[in-house]
């Protein structure tokens, strides 16, 4: 992404959000995965809804784990921002987000059988 030219988005504006030229910045639904739906482009496909489950389900219950999810939603809109026409962060990402996604699904099913 070049944030030198004219016809790119303004790197102050991208990272917070003070222009209508992010058009894709406002298209997550509030209570989102940032970074998940915009590796896997879909806000409702299974692997969101598992990581927003975990979220409600687990990391919501305790005070910290609200605080995490604060700063999450205030720190990821902008990553995603900067960095959503990035291959290479969507690869690292989605290579992070099925292992974890493998280490829940082992839990729960782990969790079921005991």
């Amino acid at each position: 992404m070049d944030l030198l030219s004219d016809d790119k988005i303004n790197l102050e504006q991208t990272l917070w959000g003070l222009s209508g030229s992010n058009e894709n910045f406002g298209t997550f639904k509030k209570g989102g995965c940032y970074i998940a739906t915009s590796v896997y482009d879909s806000y409702n496909c299974p692997e969101v809804q598992i990581l927003r489950r975990f979220r409600d389900n687990n990391i919501a219950k305790t005070w910290y784990g609200r605080q995490l999810i604060r700063i999450y939603y205030m720190v990821s809109p902008k990553i995603v921002c900067v960095f959503r026409d990035s291959l290479w962060f969507k690869s690292v990402s989605k290579t992070l987000i099925d292992k974890i996604l493998i280490k829940l699904q082992n839990n729960y099913t782990n969790n079921e059988t005991d």
